[in-house]
């Protein structure tokens, strides 16, 4: 399985390759950023040979590696890792952006985007991540992203300040992972969730139905149907295949349905369908909750 293009809300996790040096070179030149890594900026000649060895890491492990986190306006963030760790069937994660991006979220997004494809895509049972002890910020990811603290110890390093008080190892398996996900599934052409909580989101009927397909026999917490998709496309596949389920008697587990149209006589339908059906079903249009934009 080659390295995938991840998407998030904001950013896009491109693979890492040899057109992309310069990036890190202006990111590794900041001392901020190396704080606590280096605690200075590096060379061009440094971040050259990481940059080798990044790419070497990145062909060992199918799927796995580095990537170049931009936002969707093609704006340089900064780096996203998940290379293959030193255990079989593990990979670390990292990150590291650009001082005018943190604060922001963002590390957690993509961060949250990694751990899916390594569990959910690479099949790894493990991933670690690790960082210096006095490095809250970075801790306050990983314990957002759901990995727990397993450890601290104290590699052999060139001292830097901090340094004294160790390094801490945390860690997530996929047994972990999968019990603490909430599945949210969005499927709307255009909108995505303002609050930047985690979906899968379809823009068609037909990825809506393949959604569906694919999470077959999980529980879904939230299902938001919007009822026009662009032009002929509609909601109404989708929603045929939530009726096929209940009329065989295997309805699929939804926590609540919430439907979201400026067509509110087509929303009202979809409500009428799927309530019949048993479905926990709303009307999403126009609540302050809703948060798409």
């Amino acid at each position: 399985m080659p390295q995938p293009t991840l998407y998030t809300e904001r950013m896009v996790l491109i693979p890492l390759t040899d057109e992309h040096l310069e990036y890190e070179v202006e990111l590794d030149s900041d001392p901020e950023v190396l704080r606590y890594i280096e605690g200075r900026a590096r060379t061009r000649a440094e971040v050259a040979g990481y940059h080798a060895q990044r790419m070497e890491l990145g062909r060992r492990v199918d799927g796995l590696g580095y990537w170049l986190a931009t936002e969707k306006t093609g704006e340089f963030v900064g780096v996203m890792m998940l290379p293959p760790a030193e255990r079989p069937g593990e990979a670390e994660l990292g990150y590291r952006l650009l001082r005018k991006y943190w604060r922001r979220g963002l590390a957690t997004e993509g961060a949250v985007a990694l751990l899916r494809h390594g569990f959910a895509t690479s099949g790894r049972e493990r991933i670690i991540a690790q960082t210096m002890a006095v490095n809250s910020g970075s801790r306050r990811v990983m314990e957002k992203c759901g990995l727990r603290y397993v450890r601290t110890f104290f590699p052999d390093c060139p001292p830097i300040p901090g340094s004294g008080e160790g390094e801490v190892e945390y860690a997530i398996t996929r047994a972990e992972w999968r019990a603490a996900q909430r599945l949210v599934i969005l499927v709307d052409d255009l909108r995505s969730f303002a609050d930047g909580r985690p979906a899968e989101v379809a823009r068609t009927s037909a990825e809506g139905v393949a959604l569906l397909e694919a999470h077959r026999g999980r529980r879904i917490d939230e299902l938001w149907l919007d009822h026009d998709l662009g032009g002929e496309d509609t909601i109404w596949p989708v929603v045929e295949v939530l009726e096929r389920a209940a009329f065989e008697g295997r309805p699929i587990e939804i926590d609540l349905i919430s439907v979201h149209s400026a067509n509110p006589v087509g929303a009202a339908r979809i409500r009428q369908a799927l309530d019949r059906c048993g479905y926990r079903v709303r009307a999403a249009t126009g609540l302050r909750e809703v948060g798409l934009c």
